[in-house]
């Protein structure tokens, strides 16, 4: 979910198992049209951050329509389809060390979810963990996610890590 998009093929992948869920309360379920959807996006947006943190990408995908486009918008980088987006939380997890996401809230309009989360974790190279706020928005198609598109300032994630800004996987 993180300069660089190959930052996600370096570092070990033992990553730390923690999630962290509350929801909005009276006012997610106006925006839900009721408590059912409210239920199911609780459920959706559990199940997303639990894959994460667990480092489970055939969960994630799971998710996921079969079309699906996953969008780091930080690294202007997108994976399609299932199999490409079960492979970003493997890469995430193998360049990423102790990567965490932590749900502070969500709601949801329609066919859309609004997710505020906490991402945090440890470059490769870097003195010092990060801890980052960062909101998703997913589009659903039926009970499926068929896009996702994840939005965080990759500046203060280098600078809280103790990284220069041109900082790159390879040093160069």
């Amino acid at each position: 979910m993180v300069a660089v998009a190959a930052i996600a093929l370096a570092a070990p992948a033992n990553a730390k198992v923690a999630a962290s869920e509350r929801s909005s309360s009276s006012s997610a379920a106006s925006a839900d049209g009721g408590h059912g959807n409210q239920h199911r996006t609780r459920a959706i947006v559990t199940r997303w951050a639990s894959a994460w943190n667990g480092n489970r990408p055939d969960e994630l995908a799971e998710l996921f329509s079969r079309d699906a486009n996953y969008t780091d918008v930080a690294l202007n980088v997108a994976w399609h389809g299932k199999a490409e987006i079960g492979q970003w939380v493997t890469n995430t997890h193998a360049g990423i060390k102790d990567v965490r996401v932590e749900v502070k809230s969500h709601f949801r309009s329609g066919n859309q979810i609004a997710v505020e989360w906490t991402f945090s974790g440890v470059m490769p190279g870097a003195t010092k963990p990060f801890a980052v706020p960062a909101v998703t928005i997913m589009k659903l198609r039926g009970a499926r996610i068929h896009t996702n598109n994840d939005y965080y300032n990759l500046a203060d994630v280098l600078k809280q890590s103790g990284l220069p800004a041109e900082w790159s996987p390879s040093g160069s």
